[in-house]
């Protein structure tokens, strides 16, 4: 392993807890919930967390195929409360990308 890589590791490792996203000590996400649509909007706490989200900008025109850090920051705290519903999360949070691209991110 090159040193810019380990050094790109360490620097999302910083931007994800200074975003409170979670990794577990073998460097894995949250598990996204398996649920259905009525347990993301059942008793409310979900939608608390949710509402915190903004809806993500498209890049500039010039830059379309690549993914902002506002993109991936957004997608990786918004899996976590709606799963694998992933035309939902590009309708409410990211609609200029297709729910095959989120997927594919998410994936990556």
């Amino acid at each position: 392993v090159n040193v810019i890589s380990q050094r790109y590791s360490k620097l999302c490792l910083m931007l994800y807890k200074a975003h409170n996203i979670f990794i577990d000590e073998d460097g894995n996400l949250e598990t996204p919930r398996k649920g259905s649509k009525s347990s993301v909007c059942g008793d409310g706490s979900d939608d608390d967390a949710l509402s915190k989200l903004k809806k993500v900008e498209p890049p500039a025109i010039l830059n379309v195929h690549r993914w902002s850090l506002e993109e991936d920051l957004t997608l990786l705290k918004a899996v976590p409360y709606l799963g694998n519903m992933w035309a939902e999360l590009s309708s409410r949070f990211i609609p200029h990308r297709d729910r095959g691209h989120l997927r594919k991110r998410y994936q990556v």
